[in-house]
């Protein structure tokens, strides 16, 4: 049976719709006449306020649906029904409502984006909806302590409306400062009130608070998942005194360090050529002795027998109460042979604010961010906020085929309290990525075999098996109609799925990031988002075939034919599984009767899933949400990074801190690879900040 229900926020959006109920029917637009559009909260998804209706002197423009009864069962659901909104009746249609329990409360920006984005693709006027953002109460504020009702300091929350006391989750506690608490991440509940609040009263606690030098404002959650904003102490890890004067020197200093990053990369430190391996080992001697000149100690060019050289440097004066912070980058390059440039690849060239060279993002620049950030410290305070070493390989690459080698044979090199790897990307140039997972690789061969040599197609045509055809046959029985795989999909958890729609790898990012030709548009969502196909699903690629090429073509029907597969593993995904599968689906009554066979080529690459949790990554926060003025945002890579498994399996104990200068114009591996320089200099003041706060929390709170 199905049901009609009136939509008149996020849900204008088809395709969000459609992703919601796949057996949604548009049935036009309509007015909902004695009604008003407002705001109410907190929202347990949102944090802030969420659209809602209720009854007054206007009416609201909207869109019909109808629904089956699995689709509206879906819809609840997602609209918290009837926790949240209740499904009422409104002339022969369900309109969402907010509970009655709901308070005026303003909606987050990023909400009101989505619901303004949708208003504006049906081509409504916007005034009613800006003018209902504008009114309600700015945050929902959970207080504790002195700020209770009935306390030393309620009178900074006078204008505020008491909304109920309130349990934390269980991942904070109270720390004692003396005569007031502060709310520290913890493993415990805190008790405490829920206030709306508005503009002046936020201003008001936020002074009481020392906000952002002793306490930080943020969103924290309640015992019953719902967000509010809180006061959370800084304490130990508070910053270094003299930290924003070194950020403010190193940023006086960014010409001056684009300027190096360009000298460096004249070197065509292309470790895959034999004829480049020179130009390794002299940008490596060139490293070593700027890594003196800025002040660290041992600087030295580490070699083994058959494996190109790695740079190493440290800084140990900081104190035994103090951690030592590993930074590991990557000098070495991919070729650039036969590659449509614009410019010189190895001459670095800066247009509309990005840096175009080979290696600009990937790995010089994330590196060099480092050496700007150290210089700084070092030049400005005289020292460093805490013990460092400082690692710089020349075989990235290439798979990092000897860097386990050289942790051997030099573990003082990497003995740490907490690593910082760059290398990674950020979703965009105004959002800083942390890299929590990785996909996973092997490659394999499938071959098809007919004959014991060519035969003529025009006598044996229809008769005797095609091992081209069978072999393109093979393929598409692993892929569906979008090149997607059909088999070794990974279910994902809900919570992950759900929030991955937030990232921002929207169609336009994917089709300039891609350099996806006008005409072609990328792949459809299917119910997943960009986020989890790309980092969190495996892929199938065909990187070579043996199939006729122009230059070899004859009328023939030819004894063999093979493609090789690379194939990305979800994360936690093994090759064996994934091998396995495909094998049975392409042997399994092969087109013609073709023999079917599987080789397996070279070495496999691990996935990587990490979650990353701790004082450590608290810190990073901090540094990054003072820098880049947004905090570090969970992604993953779609490839495969040996390195960073093998830091994983090595040193899992440690906080990995995965980080870097990319983005998804940065076209690594590719031709014209760029940085964004904007991305540069934020990288650099997140850097200078980020030794203070490691430093901050001592040896023992690190990790």
């Amino acid at each position: 049976m199905a049901v009609r229900c009136f939509a008149y926020g996020s849900n204008l959006d088809a395709e969000q719709m459609r992703r919601r109920c796949p057996g949604a029917r548009e049935v036009g637009e309509a007015l909902l006449s004695g009604w008003s559009l407002w705001f109410g909260g907190p929202s347990r998804l949102r944090g802030g306020g969420v659209l809602s209706v209720r009854p007054g002197s206007g009416e609201v423009r909207g869109v019909v649906y109808e629904l089956p009864d699995e689709d509206l069962e879906r819809l609840d659901r997602f609209e918290g029904h009837p926790h949240f909104y209740e499904r009422v009746p409104v002339d022969g249609a369900g309109v969402y409502v907010l509970r009655a329990d709901a308070h005026p409360l303003r909606p987050r920006a990023a909400y009101l984006d989505q619901v303004t984005a949708a208003w504006r693709g049906r081509g409504f006027d916007l005034a009613p909806l800006q003018r209902a953002a504008g009114e309600g109460a700015h945050a929902a504020v959970f207080v504790y302590g002195s700020l209770k009702r009935g306390l030393a300091n309620v009178r900074y929350l006078d204008g505020s409306t008491f909304v109920r006391r309130a349990l934390t989750s269980p991942d904070y506690r109270l720390e004692d400062l003396g005569p007031f608490p502060g709310m520290v991440h913890g493993d415990r509940s805190v008790c405490g009130e829920v206030h709306l609040v508005d503009a002046e009263v936020l201003a008001r606690l936020d002074a009481l608070e020392r906000h952002p030098q002793w306490y930080r404002r943020e969103v924290i959650r309640l015992h019953d998942g719902v967000p509010v904003e809180s006061y959370l102490y800084l304490g130990g890890s508070m910053a270094h005194p003299q930290v924003d004067a070194v950020a403010k020197l190193a940023d006086e200093r960014f010409d001056r360090t684009v300027s190096l990053l360009s000298e460096y990369l004249t070197f065509p430190a292309i470790s895959c050529d034999p004829e480049h391996f020179d130009d390794v080992r002299a940008l490596t001697a060139r490293i070593r002795d700027d890594l003196e000149k800025i002040g660290l100690d041992n600087a030295r060019v580490c070699e083994l027998d058959g494996a190109l050289p790695l740079v190493a440097a440290e800084w140990l004066h900081a104190g035994p109460d103090k951690p030592t912070v590993l930074i590991y980058g990557h000098l070495d390059l991919q070729p650039v042979k036969g590659e449509p440039w614009v410019t010189d690849p190895h001459v670095a060239v800066e247009k509309e604010g990005r840096l175009y060279a080979r290696g600009a993002a990937d790995d010089m620049g994330g590196w060099v961010s480092h050496l700007a950030a150290l210089g700084a410290w070092l030049d400005s305070a005289g020292e460093l906020p805490c013990n460092l070493k400082l690692v710089i390989e020349g075989e990235e690459e290439i798979g990092s085929p000897n860097l386990e080698r050289f942790m051997d044979a030099y573990p003082d090199v990497f003995s740490s309290d907490v690593m910082v790897l760059t290398d990674c990307e950020n979703p965009s140039t105004e959002i800083p990525g942390l890299t929590v997972s990785l996909r996973g690789l092997t490659e394999i061969e499938l071959v098809c075999e007919a004959l014991d040599a060519d035969g003529h197609s025009g006598l044996w045509g229809n008769m005797v098996p095609d091992v081209n055809l069978a072999l393109c046959t093979l393929i598409a029985r692993l892929v569906d109609d979008d090149g997607r795989p059909r088999i070794g999909l990974v279910e994902v958890p809900e919570d992950w799925a759900k929030a991955s729609w937030d990232v921002p790898l929207n169609d336009a990012v994917i089709h300039e990031g891609a350099h996806i030709i006008e005409g072609v548009r990328p792949l459809p969502h299917r119910g997943r988002s960009p986020a989890e196909w790309m980092w969190r699903q495996p892929a199938i690629t065909v990187v070579a075939t043996t199939m006729p090429t122009a230059e070899v073509k004859k009328n023939a029907l030819r004894m063999r034919a093979s493609a090789t597969l690379s194939v990305r593993l979800a994360p936690g995904q093994t090759a064996d599984e994934m091998v396995s599968e495909i094998t049975r689906v392409v042997t399994t009554n092969p087109p013609g009767g073709v023999k079917v066979s599987i080789l397996r080529e070279g070495w496999d690459g691990e996935g990587w899933l990490y979650t990353p949790k701790g004082p450590a990554f608290e810190a990073a926060n901090r540094a990054y949400l003072k820098a880049w003025g947004h905090e570090l945002v969970q992604v993953g890579v779609g490839g495969s990074i040996p390195f960073v498994a093998l830091f994983g399996r090595r040193f899992g104990d440690l906080p990995l801190i995965l980080n870097g200068v990319m983005d998804p114009r940065t076209t690594a591996h590719g031709p014209n690879e760029s940085m964004d320089l904007s991305v540069f200099r934020k990288a650099i003041a997140a850097n200078v900040r980020l030794y203070a706060e490691l430093g901050a929390l001592g040896t023992q709170l690190v990790r």
